[in-house]
């Protein structure tokens, strides 16, 4: 699976995401948008534009809260199932990490346009 096809696939759904970002300590923080903003290049609300090259994985939180309609208490939604099956059909390299987060290594997506 091409990179561009990935983010296509993650584009719009309510998760989060955040970067490894080579010789860089890693950052705990989440990000609500993932882009590639040109070939070559990712981007986060918070890091970016990054050279893909400079990218070592990304992590998705692949699971959200909103409020429910009868008694205002919050739902949480997790969609892990759905992504670790598009990421395996697809040969992508990942992990389930800390309470369901997946980590998709990028040196495991193509990263042609």
């Amino acid at each position: 699976m091409h990179l561009a096809h990935f983010l296509n696939y993650i584009n719009g759904k309510q998760w989060r995401y955040r970067l490894k970002i080579e010789g860089i300590p890693f950052m705990e923080q989440w990000n609500d948008w993932l882009i590639q903003p040109s070939p070559g290049y990712l981007e986060t609300r918070r890091d970016g534009p990054l050279p893909i090259r400079q990218v070592q994985w990304i992590d998705i939180d692949a699971s959200f809260e909103k409020p429910t309609i009868s008694n205002n208490k919050l739902k949480r939604t997790v969609h892990v199932s759905q992504l670790k099956e598009l990421l395996q059909a697809r040969n992508i390299p990942f992990a389930i990490i800390d309470n369901g987060v997946v980590r998709v290594l990028i040196s495991g997506i193509s990263k042609k346009v």
